[in-house]
């Protein structure tokens, strides 16, 4: 019988970095953000790259879902933003925006 190997996943702690890919069109980018909320329903994210709504940002270790999208982003005076993001239950909500 062969042995898989499965990536341990963590979940998604308030108050923590968090690794996702932002979706450009076809290019991906990975991302570190500082989650500074956490509940079902979306994040509280802290992030040095310019974060839009409409931005679409799968985490790959959340227990609660996979894919979400940025509601509201703000500029901090330290240049990082601060953003909203609602997580998508039904991947036919991503295809559309």
């Amino acid at each position: 019988m062969e042995k898989v190997h499965a990536e341990k996943e963590t979940p998604i702690k308030e108050n923590g970095l968090s690794k996702c890919v932002l979706n450009i069109g076809k290019l991906k980018l990975n991302l570190y953000v500082d989650v500074t909320s956490n509940d079902s329903a979306g994040l509280v994210i802290r992030s040095y790259y310019p974060l839009e709504p409409g931005d679409i940002l799968d985490f790959k270790h959340h227990m609660e879902a996979g894919t979400g999208i940025v509601k509201w982003s703000i500029k901090e005076e330290d240049n990082n933003f601060i953003a909203g993001v609602n997580f998508v239950k039904d991947q036919a909500q991503v295809c559309c925006i």
